[in-house]
């Protein structure tokens, strides 16, 4: 699953995506989180 998060402030440089990975038999789900010109700005397990 995919989504693109804005800020409530509307400050468009604070904007970023999310991806999260999720096995279809369970385990750790994966989460990554990107400006929205490709950096990496954290990652969660």
């Amino acid at each position: 699953m995919a989504f693109v998060k804005f800020p409530k402030d509307g400050d468009i440089s604070k904007a970023e995506y999310s991806v999260s990975l999720k096995p279809e038999n369970g385990g750790t789900t994966f989460r990554f989180y990107y400006t929205l010109d490709g950096e990496l700005r954290e990652m969660d397990y």
